[in-house]
């Protein structure tokens, strides 16, 4: 019956104990073994009389000492093979133990590039804002999330409180910082910041920067161009009042929100209005467009702002047909713009 502890369980040998019962049958065997062994070759062989005889009875003891020897030798064998054993799961054991150091240490060094960023851009001093935001880059661009998270937090609100100065380098870094954090690991900063480009703005230009690696980002007023490179800058992005031009939108209606917004000279690869509110569309290309919803108010948004699609590739539906009342709304553009039909 297995041995058991108090409580009824059944009980691990410890290895230690293990080696110490083979190795004291591997000894039984050998010196009990071995002790019968002679006393048989003394009585029974050497006892024998005539050398024939001698000889024959040895030739009988032969398998048994052999039988002696194999189970002496794997006695040993297994008592080895146990001492072995117990030394590598030492070692294991002590790598693991190791293993755990490094990472208690490394998150550390992560809590401490976590407090010192955030005490450094807490500070009014600009100059030693790059600092801070080098502290938390290193700490979002860890592959523990625990610290990862909290700093590219700390990163994005940075971001969003000095929008308007996003052509100083502390605030290209800033915006890099959070690229690079998520490029590194994949996550996203839980926070959701707005930027705001309005007539005040201290560039004197109105073109955003994306901000990438945040949760959800709100873009209010100013300019955007090339959209496209947008849809892996967050989780969500929501524009309010944007003018978009020269840009390439399939953007996916779960992630992407425009309200107020101006489209001009883009090329639209999928069309949900229900994300688009109140936009209006100018000189835009719907060729091969999915339309995934559509409804009379911006039929007629799209009739009045000249746009298009080219001849052969109208809007279609998700079933592949084309949408008419889209394409109706639509100039088709032929070879030439001379021979467009409205």
């Amino acid at each position: 019956m297995a041995d058991t502890d108090d409580d009824g369980a059944r009980r691990v040998p410890d290895p230690k104990e293990q080696e110490d019962q083979w190795k004291a049958a591997m000894f039984a065997v050998a010196i009990v073994g071995g002790v019968l062994l002679g006393f048989v070759l003394w009585r029974y062989v050497f006892q024998g009389g005539t050398t024939e005889e001698i000889g024959r009875r040895m030739t009988i003891m032969v398998p048994i000492g052999t039988l002696y020897i194999a189970a002496v030798t794997f006695l040993m064998t297994y008592w080895r093979g146990l001492i072995t054993t117990r030394q590598a799961d030492q070692q294991l054991s002590q790598i693991d133990g190791i293993k755990r150091q490094i990472k208690i240490q490394s998150e550390a060094n992560l809590a401490d590039l976590l407090q010192k960023g955030a005490e450094i851009l807490s500070s009014t001093e600009a100059s030693k804002a790059p600092a801070g935001i080098a502290a938390l880059e290193a700490a979002g661009a860890s592959d523990s999330q625990r610290y990862a998270i909290p700093a590219m937090n700390l990163l994005a609100t940075y971001v969003e409180d000095h929008y308007a100065q996003r052509s100083q380098p502390h605030v290209k870094q800033a915006i890099a910082g959070l690229r690079h954090a998520h490029d590194a690991n994949g996550w996203h900063a839980t926070a959701w910041i707005t930027v705001v480009i309005g007539d005040g703005d201290q560039l004197g230009i109105n073109l955003h920067t994306p901000v990438i690696g945040v949760e959800t980002v709100t873009y209010q007023g100013g300019l955007l161009m090339h959209f496209e490179r947008y849809p892996t800058a967050s989780a969500r992005s929501m524009f309010f009042n944007v003018s978009l031009i020269l840009s390439s939108i399939n953007a996916k209606g779960k992630n992407y929100l425009f309200q107020d917004c101006q489209f001009s000279k883009c090329n639209f690869h999928e069309f949900d209005d229900r994300f688009f509110l109140n936009s209006n569309f100018t000189e835009c290309d719907f060729s091969d467009c999915v339309v995934i919803n559509s409804d009379r108010k911006n039929i007629d948004v799209l009739r009045d702002g000249k746009n298009f699609y080219r001849a052969g590739h109208p809007p279609v539906g998700a079933d592949g047909a084309p949408v008419e009342a889209v394409c109706d709304a639509l100039i088709e553009k032929r070879n030439s713009a001379n021979q467009a039909r409205d």
